[in-house]
């Protein structure tokens, strides 16, 4: 859900922002079940967000 809010088509691509600076980094990781999830702040996402449309 991240990914299509900060408009990138896939998770994939959203990680290769986050490696490349381009994106934020989560704010935080928990488990779920077995795998880890990222979680991002609300405030950080929309920051982000404001920056692209500047």
């Amino acid at each position: 859900m991240a990914a299509a809010i900060m408009d990138f088509n896939n998770t994939k691509e959203l990680c290769y922002a986050v490696a490349q600076g381009d994106a934020p980094y989560p704010t935080a990781f928990r488990l779920k079940g077995k795998k880890w999830e990222a979680i991002w702040d609300t405030d950080n996402v929309r920051r982000f967000l404001s920056r692209g449309s500047s």
